[in-house]
């Protein structure tokens, strides 16, 4: 009668096994699915303050915020995220096969861990990969279309953040006189000073996850070339990435110097 021989516990066990492995396999595909869709959310900033419906954007301010969102909807993050929980899936539906409730535990657990490795360069690598049945040249050619379309999309945010620039900068200039004239407050100015500095806090960010981008493209070029692969294509691809990248750049040393600030 004792616990070990009971007609019942193996199937309890193994019924908690099932909810177990089928509410990480729910997890994974649910999160995944967020990661490829970008959340349906607009703030790329990671604040309020690019809600579409926000009234206190300005068109240019608009403009970017959508650029930024359309540009880094998914992120090499949340590919480590889904990448992990993929992994959990797999290694806890292992487990599940020995009707082994603490197989399963443990199969999540590993498989979340190299899941989430893989959600890196190596899994962007594999699933190209996947995609193209291993075909090298397809393989390149499907990696350099990423680069470039990441590149389309940076170049419109930079355009559209040098206009945010410009207005900033005419705005402060044109508050910071009629202030000396009286015309101003100086609250209306410090109010001014804080949108600027949002911008440049927003653009800073986003900065950030294309460096995190132009990483990911750096480092698959490199396990190409290491199988033998000729990259020069891919390569001219992410210099034209870095271009974008330093003109990110220049826009935030312009709104620093709008306000004649240090950069933080």
């Amino acid at each position: 009668m004792g616990d070990c021989h009971s007609p019942f516990q193996a199937p309890r066990r193994h019924g908690w096994a099932m909810r177990s492995a089928a509410l990480v396999l729910a997890a994974s595909l649910a999160v995944s699915g967020c990661a490829t869709s970008g959340g349906g959310t607009n703030t790329a900033a990671g604040d309020d303050y690019c809600n579409p419906n926000n009234p206190r954007l300005t068109p240019a301010e608009r403009q970017m915020c959508a650029d930024a969102a359309t540009t880094f909807n998914e992120t090499v993050a949340g590919g480590a995220i889904t990448g992990a929980l993929a992994g959990a899936a797999v290694g806890a539906l292992a487990g599940l096969l020995t009707g082994n409730s603490r197989d399963v535990a443990r199969g999540a657990l590993i498989g979340a861990a190299a899941g989430g490795i893989m959600g890196g360069v190596d899994g962007y690598v594999t699933a190209k990969a996947q995609e193209t049945g291993n075909n090298r040249t397809m393989m390149l050619n499907s990696m350099t279309a990423d680069v470039e379309q990441q590149n389309d999309k940076l170049k419109k945010l930079v355009v559209s953040s040098r206009r945010v620039l410009e207005d900033s900068q005419q705005r402060y200039a044109r508050l910071t006189a009629d202030q000396k004239a009286g015309r101003a407050s100086a609250e209306q100015v410090a109010a001014e000073r804080q949108r600027i500095e949002g911008n440049r806090d927003r653009l800073v960010s986003w900065l950030g996850k294309a460096k995190e981008e132009r990483d990911k493209y750096v480092q698959a070029s490199a396990q190409m070339r290491q199988q033998g692969d000729s990259t020069a294509t891919l390569d001219r691809q992410i210099k034209d990435m870095n271009t974008q990248i330093a003109q990110l750049e220049n826009n935030i040393s312009g709104m620093n110097a709008a306000m004649q600030i240090r950069r933080t």
